[in-house]
């Protein structure tokens, strides 16, 4: 009877740390906030209660990073028309047009 009641308990105690490692293996990867950070998460803990959160963050922050390399490019298009323009000289614009061919 000792012996089942140890077992038990040694499983409880099991089960308790796994499920804190899960939740701290979780809080973790909110800490760092990266695509990286969610996926290590995803690949240790694959069917947790944190599953869905995780997947959907990283496309949330996938997101996120398109759109900042968008915004980074229009910005380094814009700044390279102002200077084509403001240089008065044609070669320069020629050159903007074929950097920039969507421009």
């Amino acid at each position: 009877m000792e012996a089942r009641i140890s077992i038990s308990a040694t499983l409880l105690v099991m089960v308790l740390v796994g499920c804190t490692s899960i939740h701290s293996d979780f809080k973790r990867a909110q800490s760092l906030n990266t695509i990286s950070a969610y996926q290590s998460f995803l690949d240790a803990h694959p069917d947790s209660q944190y599953t869905n959160q995780a997947r959907i963050r990283i496309t949330e922050l996938s997101r996120q990073q398109e759109e900042a390399e968008r915004l980074r490019s229009a910005a380094k298009e814009q700044a390279a028309y102002a200077e084509a323009i403001r240089s008065d000289s044609l070669n320069n614009l020629q050159k903007w047009v074929f950097s920039f061919p969507s421009g």
